[in-house]
């Protein structure tokens, strides 16, 4: 405990309480009087000797010296006179207030304890207990349930414990009803936790990766010191990634002729002390590749190698083309020095990010797509395929493709037979595409290449000025998507805002109530006094008006005099003239009248109909 703030100390119940040097608090004070009370118990202590047995019991300086200069009349005051001197003297002016807006600003935390915070608000008003700011147990009940947790609140509204009027039994049902909402969210959160765990079941290659390791993955289970004596293995230099790309290699284990990737490699990195370099003969680990082939020359450039359609001629201005697709192809980073002059030598890919949906997975998986306007096939790596476990479907007629850009004079071909259908759905799940059908080929450079078919099928326009792929149906760009706007609030209907207005208004009457009764008490609320009636000025108020009446009739009756013309009884029909100035044709009273029709809301029918029915009974129609 702070040095700095006085504190009670009553180790014996017999013994005097000692209220310790420092800062006098409320709550100090409750605790004072409380050991006080127990000592007078115990001891059996008259009233009038209260305070004579209690003034040793003072350690501050302070309160011994103003005990030490009027000790006589000190003796003379009763206990509560005492303390009530005392809290004057050695409490801060506004400290109920404080107190008092320290018990109004409570409001409970999601996380927490309904008993811990109902304890707390409780022992905050017992300080205040003989003030006329201590509230009372209706006060702390309203108070309590106008802040509990929102979710505890909506459970208590549910259950209706507002019924409850004792604050003890309201106390307890609620403290049941918070362990119980605890044990449900304790519960959900298990079972979400089993659901994630047999989420990362269904995919052994993605929950066992790991990027720690340098060693073979056969010699991940041997011992703590093994693994701290493995030496890493040296970084690879072009010449060594050029001979790994010509022979299908994997960059993370270095063996040459392999179907696997860095992502899912089950070898692992391998040793840096049994290492030995790549050469044209031989990989890391000493095996020669199963296919020879010439030697690829270093360079840093990016290759930019493309496949086209075997059947077509390679001379032709229209001839079709996929970037990029080879085991050897490696994407740009699509940047250039400042030195390039226009036109730039080379421009960043169309590469977006869909999601797409699979079956087996509760989620989707999302993969970076190269869009590219130039090439008359959809492409799919396999392994992809395989991840989302697509339907592989035969082609009618197998598609075969070569490389664009050749390696010397002789071709390679390769000859795509599957294909499979999925559709694709943008990261912010705004957009989704049609039907795709995309071949299934080996090495590609990005996991989906979608090319034309995909974006004639998908009614998709590209500007590669402004770099945007635009659907001209619904003028969606997946390339550059605006960021999507929270939908507005839904609307509360009549019969839930009607219900939050009394809410509202009760709170409002409470708060009211307790503010006046507040007011009340420190009188800064006063009323006026109501004279009683007085009889002469009524009788004159009276008289006045009775001649202000014949005054007014006198006036009416000189201008009926002054326009007796006017005001003169309406003659017999049989002496009114026959001759008129004007005529009103009156409308035949067997044509049936058309009435206009206007439309009215639903919601205000049996208002309408309730005023027609008074007015039926009145007589007005």
């Amino acid at each position: 405990m702070s040095s700095n703030i006085a504190f009670v100390e009553h180790p014996v119940t017999k013994h005097c309480p000692i209220l310790t040097a420092g800062n006098v608090s409320p709550k100090a004070l409750v605790d004072l009087v409380d050991a006080h009370n127990e000592y007078f118990i115990a001891k059996d202590i008259d009233d009038k000797d209260k305070v004579k047995k209690i003034l040793g019991s003072f350690k501050d300086v302070h309160i011994r010296d103003w005990i030490a200069s009027d000790r006589e009349r000190l003796l003379t005051l009763e206990y509560s006179a005492f303390m009530a001197e005392l809290r004057t003297n050695y409490l801060p002016a506004d400290w109920e207030d404080n107190v008092h807006t320290e018990i109004l600003s409570m409001k409970m935390d999601k996380n927490a304890k309904f008993w811990d915070w109902c304890q707390a608000m409780r022992a905050l008003n017992i300080v205040l207990r003989g003030t006329p700011s201590h509230l009372s147990d209706t006060a702390l009940c309203n108070h309590l349930e106008a802040n509990l947790e929102p979710s505890l609140r909506l459970y208590c509204v549910h259950e209706k414990l507002g019924k409850v009027t004792a604050l003890k039994d309201w106390i307890a049902a609620v403290k049941e009803a918070d362990e119980k909402l605890k044990d449900d969210r304790k519960r959900s959160r298990e079972i979400f936790r089993e659901e994630a765990a047999l989420r990362a079941a269904k995919r052994p290659a993605l929950s066992n990766y790991s990027r720690a390791g340098n060693s073979d993955a056969r010699a991940s289970s041997s011992g703590t010191s093994e693994a701290q004596q493995t030496k890493r293995c040296p970084k690879l230099d072009p010449e060594e990634c050029n001979l790994l790309m010509k022979h299908n290699g994997c960059f993370k284990c270095r063996r040459f002729d392999q179907t696997h990737g860095s992502h899912n490699c089950p070898y692992g990195f391998p040793d840096g002390k049994s290492y030995k370099r790549i050469t044209a003969t031989c990989d890391a680990c000493g095996n020669a590749p199963k296919k020879e082939g010439k030697p690829t020359p270093s360079t840093k450039g990016k290759a930019v190698a493309a496949i086209t359609a075997d059947d077509m001629t390679m001379g032709s201005d229209d001839e079709d083309f996929v970037a990029a697709v080879m085991p050897s192809a490696v994407l740009g980073n699509g940047s250039f020095s400042e030195s390039d002059v226009s036109p730039p030598l080379r421009s960043k890919h169309f590469v977006a990010k869909f999601q797409i949906f699979a079956d087996h997975l509760d989620f989707p998986l999302t993969y970076a797509s190269l869009v590219d306007n130039g090439a008359h096939l959809v492409l799919i790596r396999p392994e992809v395929a395989d991840e989302l476990r697509l339907q592989r479907h035969p082609l009618k007629k197998p598609e075969i493709v070569s490389v664009a850009i050749e390696d010397g004079k002789k071709k390679k071909k390769m000859t795509l037979y599957h294909f499979v259908k999925f559709t694709v759905t943008s990261t912010d799940n705004v957009w989704t595409s049609k039907i795709i059908h995309a071949l299934v080929a080996p090495g590609l450079c990005m996991p989906i290449i979608l090319g034309l078919p995909f974006l004639i099928h998908n009614d998709i326009i590209t500007d590669h000025a402004e770099r945007s792929c635009v659907d001209k149906k619904t003028g969606y760009n997946f390339l550059n998507p605006a960021p999507v706007s929270p939908p507005p609030p839904p609307r509360m209907r009549a019969k839930e805002q009607i219900k939050f207005t009394k809410a509202a208004k009760k709170k409002v009457l409470t708060e009211l109530t307790e503010v006046c009764r507040k007011r009340i008490a420190e009188n800064k609320l006063t009323f006026k006094e109501v004279k009683d009636v007085d009889v002469i000025a009524a009788i004159r108020d009276a008289i006045e008006i009775i001649a202000l009446k014949d005054q007014l009739k006198k006036h009416g009756d000189d201008i009926k005099k002054d326009f007796r013309l006017i005001f003169e009884p309406i003659p017999h029909v049989d002496d009114l003239p026959r001759d008129y100035m004007a005529r009103i044709k009156l409308k035949e009273a067997e044509r049936t009248i058309i009435n206009r029709t206007y439309p009215c809301p639903r919601k205000y029918k049996e208002a309408f109909q309730t005023l027609i029915q008074q007015h039926l009974d009145a007589g007005r129609i």
